[in-house]
């Protein structure tokens, strides 16, 4: 049977294309087969509005992976619905037994995807311009204000990073001196009067089509952050405001979240291979 006619068969049956890409997804499948990439409204497509909250939720989607951690998620959705009522909001779960619910778009995975897989697959599914990227854990507040990162991207970016509240900040430079990764606290000058940076916070607007061609790697469960970096720096547009913030909760969390969590060593060594450094040196020296 032809990938044509397999693709023919699940859009006339979308609960069976749902269960497919969560399948698929798992094996490594999910970008070159199932997926296809919805058509994303250009930044002209949308009529202009006075409203400006109207135009967050007309031009972005919130995406969530979420993992063994149901009542940070409940607390985040919370959050955003009280800012943001009408914002869409999808959500990848892959905890062992994923509770499910109705008021978002919910895609439960097999067991343990990973982080990147997650994030592709919700990605994947963005009909909108520009999407969010949400770890489980953080909450809205006031100074939450997606208008701000909308406003910036419109001018030709293709990441505006925010800023963590009640923790560390985390922009800069990645710079790669033989098998040496370093992370500076330096900008790379600047483009409409922003800085340029290549790493930014977990805690982004993108713009849905370039974000997409980058994506995460499948293989890294978790320690994706600095290798999507290294190679989204290469073609993407990335810059950083402290006008948009966003609070980060680190709950205590429940075992099985701690176990499949404390895999930084095997993970750490597959990003270092992968890109054939022996040393990483953050951005406070360690």
């Amino acid at each position: 049977m032809s990938k044509k006619i397999i693709k023919i068969f699940l859009n006339k049956f979308p609960f069976l294309k749902k269960i497919a890409i969560s399948i698929f997804s798992f094996f490594g499948f999910l970008r070159p087969f199932f997926i296809n990439r919805r058509d994303v409204f250009s930044n002209n497509s949308r009529p202009d509005s006075k409203n400006k909250k109207k135009s967050v939720v007309s031009e972005i989607t919130a995406i969530i992976k979420t993992f063994e951690s149901p009542e940070s998620l409940d607390r985040l959705i919370r959050s955003i619905r009280k800012f943001y009522p009408d914002l869409e909001i999808l959500v990848a779960d892959d905890s062992r037994y994923p509770q499910g619910r109705k008021d978002v778009a919910y895609y439960i995975m097999p067991f343990d995807s990973g982080l990147s897989a997650g994030r592709n697959l919700l990605l994947s599914q963005v009909n909108t311009p520009y999407f969010l990227l949400l770890d489980d854990d953080y909450v809205f507040d006031n100074d939450t204000k997606l208008e701000v990162f909308l406003e910036i991207i419109k001018k030709g970016f293709d990441i505006v990073g925010g800023e963590w509240k009640n923790d560390i900040s985390y922009h800069g430079i990645l710079v790669k001196d033989k098998d040496v990764l370093y992370q500076k606290r330096e900008h790379r000058g600047f483009f409409q009067e922003h800085e340029l940076y290549d790493i930014v916070h977990n805690f982004f607007l993108g713009r849905t089509e370039t974000v997409y061609r980058v994506g995460w790697d499948n293989n890294l469960k978790i320690v994706e952050h600095t290798d999507f970096f290294l190679r989204a720096k290469e073609v993407l547009k990335i810059t950083y405001t402290n006008d948009v913030k966003i609070m980060h909760k680190r709950d205590k969390r429940n075992i099985n979240y701690k176990i499949y969590r404390d895999r930084t060593v095997k993970y750490s060594s597959l990003f270092i291979k992968k890109h054939g450094i022996k040393k990483v040196i953050g951005f406070d020296g360690g």
